[in-house]
């Protein structure tokens, strides 16, 4: 894949809500907190936790953890990779 393209990934937050969103790097894998507030994305080199706002994603937190090939949010808050 060339740099300019992104990939693209449609989130569905809960039965009547959508968010598109592209991103540079490729995701290994995505956790929406329950609440639907924070989103968790692993990438190759790094996990960012994002807050979902009306306008849609903004950086929240970026953790320097590398090939995170699953990461879940659990219900007390804690992030599992």
């Amino acid at each position: 894949m060339n740099k300019e393209n992104k990939y693209e990934h449609v989130f569905y937050l809960c039965s009547n809500q959508e968010l598109n969103h592209k991103f540079v790097d490729e995701p290994l894998s995505i956790s929406i907190h329950p609440t639907g507030i924070f989103v968790c994305i692993a990438f190759s080199n790094i996990v960012q936790i994002y807050v979902y706002t009306i306008h849609g994603f903004n950086l929240f937190k970026q953790l320097e953890i590398s090939n995170a090939r699953i990461v879940r949010i659990k219900n007390s808050n804690e992030i599992d990779y």
